[in-house]
């Protein structure tokens, strides 16, 4: 994978929280860092009233929005249970890395002993937030109660022309909005995430949920709105019970189209001749002032004549390696187990490709990676040297923060004169600071 990387810089305020009383009394919850403010209305059911995406130190909001409007959608819509009706609202934490705030209700009438509960989150140098659903039978109703959880959401350009976007099992779906009414369901979404950009694009908001939840996506456009409704699957839960579930909303900025939305970013897809059938991705990370991260995707035995785009890259970071071996003879027809107890597999060694770069790196940095099992240090060292690298990132994977199938790592950076350990961190603010680290390294034009 080669990275070309063209940044500005990157300057990280610290996250704020504010309160405004509205002239009826009202509370407004601000959650705020560098790139994106949030406001929160506990006295309009916790709803998302509005997204503020910060660009160049310019501000805009070209949508409207009140996401998290919440509901069972068993009832009828706007019934006043947590429809629209007071949360309480209290802060959880208030530091300059990290913004919490709960919004909560007990419902009415046959949902008396349901607690909805939502924290909302907001890390410094985040273009995210994060909203964790909670939504309890207190311990207390001595039965049982069956939960169609429901989140409306209200969501469009205030032009009235936009493009909704989400995932079907035939691929990315889009349909346009230009006040002529239009609806869509979508009962078996492979993924979870739906998403509007605006019309010219300019700009949009993509929200992902955990799609193992879903049962159903639906887009509502007509008249002078339109909205995003995502229904899940019904949980029965007994006395004391909860279903806690998690929704991201990612605003972005200078994306054409939605191709897919994951919690580590809003994609899309730019299709680009390299060489036969290949292609080229470019994942813009908006709205960090104007870098762009460009990712050269290839999907067959890659050779150095291929790395054509090196000469024009000031940093080359190689993130993994596909394998470090692969069969010396490939099959062409199925081994049989008839009369084997045994199977020996020949392997043969992969060419190292970026100890054969780091050859003629030039002027250029050159950043890899080393994975370990144990103390990563040792391994790490003879690997920055061996392969001419000027840093090295360094973990072990058998750690419980860290490697595969968890949110956190924990990194060492190595030069060939320093060692920095870094704390443990989310795998999307490591990502931002070793961004940053490597930034302020780059050797001068």
């Amino acid at each position: 994978m080669l990275l070309t990387l063209g940044c500005a810089g990157i300057l990280f305020a610290a996250c704020r929280l504010t309160e405004d009383t509205l002239p009826d009394g009202a509370k407004q919850v601000r959650l705020e860092n560098d790139l994106l403010r949030v406001t929160f209305s506990p006295a309009l059911g916790g709803q998302c009233t509005g997204i503020v995406l910060k660009q160049a130190g310019n501000r805009y909001e070209d949508f409207t929005p009140n996401l998290f409007d919440d509901m069972d959608w068993s009832r009828i819509y706007y019934d006043q249970v947590f429809t629209r009706v007071p949360y309480t609202y209290r802060v959880l934490v208030n530091t300059p890395a990290l913004l919490q705030i709960a919004l909560e209700r007990q419902g009415t009438q046959d949902f008396s002993y349901i607690v909805m509960k939502k924290v909302v989150t907001l890390r410094d140098g985040e273009c995210a937030c994060q909203v964790d659903y909670d939504v309890r039978n207190l311990p207390e109703s001595m039965g049982q109660k069956s939960i169609k959880l429901s989140l409306h959401n209200g969501l469009y350009p205030k032009s009235l022309k936009g493009d909704y976007y989400w995932s079907t099992p035939g691929g990315v779906k889009a349909l346009s909005f230009t006040g002529d009414k239009g609806d869509n369901w979508e009962a078996n979404a492979p993924r979870g995430w739906s998403g509007v950009v605006n019309v010219p694009p300019t700009s949009g908001i993509a929200c992902v949920m955990d799609y193992k939840d879903l049962a159903t996506l639906y887009d509502y456009r007509g008249g002078s709105i339109a909205d995003m409704e995502w229904r899940y699957i019904p949980k029965l839960l007994h006395n004391g019970d909860s279903f806690c579930t998690t929704v991201w909303v990612e605003p972005f900025t200078g994306l054409p189209r939605i191709d897919h939305a994951g919690t580590s970013g809003v994609y899309a897809w730019v299709l680009a001749p390299l060489a036969g059938k290949e292609t080229a991705a470019i994942l813009r990370i908006a709205p960090v002032r104007d870098e762009r991260l460009h990712v050269a995707l290839r999907w067959r035995k890659t050779t150095e004549k291929d790395w054509h785009e090196l000469p024009a890259a000031d940093v080359l970071i190689m993130a993994a390696a596909v394998a470090d071996w692969r069969p010396r003879r490939i099959a062409r027809r199925k081994h049989k187990k008839a009369g084997r107890t045994t199977w020996t597999l020949d392997l043969v060694r992969t060419p190292d490709i970026l100890a054969t770069l780091a050859r003629r790196k030039g002027r250029r940095l050159m950043v890899g990676f080393a994975a370990e099992t144990g103390n990563p240090i040792p391994e790490a060292r003879r690997k920055l040297h061996a392969k001419n690298l000027d840093l090295i990132v360094a973990n072990d994977v058998t750690r419980p923060d860290a490697g595969f199938e968890v949110d956190t790592n924990r990194v060492t950076l190595l030069t060939a004169h320093s060692l920095h350990a870094w704390p443990t961190l989310t795998k999307r603010k490591l990502a931002q600071d070793l961004i940053a680290f490597i930034e302020h390294r780059i050797p001068p034009p």
